[in-house]
């Protein structure tokens, strides 16, 4: 068998060490694949069981006057909702303020807001820096030596007592990372040489070498795996601060409804107390005009104690009305409406007496697919899996191959051009290997113990995240369905309270006006039920505010808050030049809506705690269990809701009454076809 040149055997040699050592860095890195499957085992338990026991929980009971009430009419409008729009305070102008105005006006002009939408943006940065870590550099080093010392060996020089050499050197080239870990450097050297030793030859010289380095690890930070995690890691934390945006959004604007419907309310108890005053201020009147004829003077003492505490109660009404106009222009942040602190703001959007019912399985359901704090809980959960298997990685010994090549070249004077310009036969080569290993190992095996425990904290707080979660549905959806069933009892009771004021004025024209203690008691009477149906009407006004409230919060615990009002998540690029994340009202025009799951890059945790939390966290619309896939089903078969961005299906301003109960109007949509609300708003 010929043999090969000793040239060429070196050639072979050095190509099948690479090859060997890249191809034994798999075995090396690959960690053990139980951990991630035993998180996703549970991750999968957990969200199946809470999904089984949310769609076969049986519907609460509900008690039997509940069953008698009649409905509110859906037409029905009270007195001082056609009078809203009178001026409260003579010197104001009116603004008027329907509530779907003021939720755009948020978007565009609330700081809230903007500081919720900078932090996903920040976030952001971290992935890009994490990307920076594989950056080739160029570099250049530059030195000048300068030597004068005593000669102390003949190998330096058999002539000169002093030792001279002047010396300059100049490296440049360029390094990178590689995604596997190993650290290559190629760089050109040139160094000129100028000495009084008579060994120097040729003196004075230039000196170039042209190296190509490889110090790459074979087990302690080697592979994709370790080296693409914090790549990874901080693709999850934007993930995170996404799902923040969106939580924190979804709750300053529940704050802004809240707030218009505090206003309405103020506003239209001023109302109920202006006309409990003025018809108390009717009653003293007539019995002043009768004070000569048979009026007792213990009736006019009654009627106008009555009288000054009911406008006692009406200042107090006024004060609620600037507060509650001061917190809505706040939480808009508008500046139009900041800089007319004196004009009054007019909620023109009317309440709603519509009947919706909602089914607590199908919102437990939803709401585990699509709240933020789910998908902030199973990111968190893969974002610690990853940092797990870093330090497991981090236990391993250091042990480093090292391969180097290199071209060096020699000329006379100060030629380094020649220098550069050598002959390719001139090859140098190293190959080395490297271990460390400390022999306690005390800080990576703490930190690898810190990281599972972090794991198995996580996991428990997802589960808790989700009883959490569901238990805050169950309370909004009750509360939804309550506040109607006590809308339906303040109705009646306010029907009962004017037909009882409605008899004893009838009777008051007739013996109302006798003098003695039969008139007192019976101007006694009079007062108290002007009370009653004042009071009724109050009870009745915040029942109905409470009920426009509550379906709001209802679609804010399932997550689906912003889709219910039609708002997306959009983004563009500043007049700063910056990134800006904002929220828009309508058809979304670029990356908008909920953030998807974050793309794992290639070499990431392919079957880390991200394994099974992933396909949860993407999978909207796909429960996990038949249970599961029946409540989806009824969800889409329900065809019937309130409209996208109207409380309690409230109608705009000036439109025509809701349908009657009998009349199925079509249901807004999502992208998923499903009802917006996701729910089966049935009217009773």
């Amino acid at each position: 068998m010929p043999r090969l040149p000793m040239a060429e055997a070196r050639r072979v040699a050095l190509a099948l060490a690479l090859t060997v050592s890249y191809a034994l860095l798999p075995g090396c890195t690959t960690p053990d694949e139980s951990t991630y499957a035993e998180l996703h085992r549970a991750y999968t338990r957990t969200v199946d069981d809470h999904l089984t026991r949310a769609v076969t929980t049986a519907p609460d009971k509900r008690p039997p006057v509940a069953n008698h009430l009649p409905p509110v009419p859906e037409s029905y409008s009270p007195w001082w909702q056609q009078q809203l729009g009178a001026k409260v305070f003579e010197s104001n102008d009116l603004e008027p303020c329907p509530l779907e105005d003021l939720y755009v006006r948020t978007l565009l002009h609330s700081g809230q807001i903007r500081v919720f939408s900078e932090l996903p943006l920040i976030r952001e940065t971290g992935i890009q820096e994490a990307e920076g870590r594989f950056d080739v550099r160029a570099f250049i080093d530059s030195k000048y030596e300068s030597v004068n010392e005593p000669v102390g060996s003949l190998l330096t020089s058999e002539v000169e007592d002093v030792f001279r050499q002047k010396t300059f050197t100049t490296e440049g080239g360029l390094r990178w990372k590689s995604p596997l870990g190993g650290d290559l450097t190629l760089s050109q050297r040139a160094t000129t040489t100028a000495s009084n030793s008579e060994f120097l030859s040729p003196e004075p010289q230039s000196q170039a070498r042209l190296t190509l380095s490889v110090v790459q690890p074979l087990l302690k930070g080697a592979g994709l795996r370790y080296n693409q995690s914090v790549l990874y890691v901080a693709r999850l934390d934007s993930e995170v601060a996404q799902a923040e945006f969106i939580r924190q959004a979804e709750s300053h604007l529940i704050s802004v409804c809240s707030a218009y419907w505090g206003l309405y309310q103020a506003r239209a108890e001023f109302l109920i107390r202006r006309k409990l005053v003025a018809d108390t201020e009717k009653v003293l009147e007539h019995i002043k005009s009768r004070q000569d004829l048979d009026a007792a003077k213990v009736q006019l003492v009654r009627a106008t104690s009555a009288l000054a505490s009911r406008k006692v109660s009406l200042v107090r009404t006024e004060l609620s009305i600037r507060n509650a106009e001061d917190r809505l222009r706040a939480l808009v942040n508008d500046d139009i409406l900041r800089r007319s602190p004196t004009v009054e703001l007019l909620p023109t959007t009317p309440l709603s007496f519509a009947a919706i019912e909602l089914d607590p399985s199908v919102a437990a359901v939803t709401a585990i697919q699509h709240r933020p704090e789910i998908t902030q809980g199973m990111n968190q959960l893969k974002s610690l899996a990853v940092r797990e298997d870093i330090a497991k990685n981090e236990l391993l010994p250091q042990v480093n191959l090292i391969l180097e090549g290199s071209l060096r070249g020699l000329a006379d004077e100060y030629n380094v051009r020649d220098s550069i310009d050598v002959e390719p036969e001139r090859k140098n080569w190293l190959v080395g290997l490297s271990v460390e290993f400390p022999l306690g190992n005390n800080d990576a095996t703490a930190r690898y113990k810190r990281r599972r425990l972090e794991v198995r904290q996580q996991l428990q707080q997802m589960r808790t995240s989700v009883e959490t979660i569901l238990l805050e549905v169950k309370f909004a959806v009750r509360e939804h369905a309550t506040a109607y069933r006590e809308l339906q009892g303040k109705y009646q009771a306010l029907l009962s309270a004017q037909e009882d004021l409605r008899t004893l004025e009838e009777r008051w024209g007739l013996n109302g006006n006798a003098g003695g203690q039969a008139g007192a008691a019976y101007l006694d009477l009079l007062l108290d039920a002007q009370g009653r149906v004042s009071f009724a009407d109050e009870d009745f006004l915040r029942s109905a505010t409470s009920y426009s409230v509550a379906l709001m919060t209802v679609q804010r615990a399932q997550g689906k808050l912003l889709n219910y009002l039609d708002i997306h998540v959009d983004r563009r690029t500043g007049a700063d030049e910056l990134p800006e994340m904002f929220l828009r009202k309508g058809a979304a025009s670029g990356s908008g809506g909920r953030s998807a799951a974050p793309a794992i890059p290639a070499g990431a945790p392919a079957g880390d705690a991200a394994a099974g939390a992933k396909e949860a966290a993407t999978q909207d619309a796909a429960p996990k269990n038949e249970a599961a896939k029946e409540a989806a089903a009824k969800e889409a078969a329900s065809g019937e809701g309130a409209k996208p961005g109207s409380p309690a299906g409230n109608p705009p301003a000036g439109s025509a009454p809701a349908s009657k109960p009998e009349e199925k109007a079509p249901a807004p949509t999502d992208k998923g076809g499903a009802d917006a609300s996701g729910q089966n708003p049935n009217p009773k």
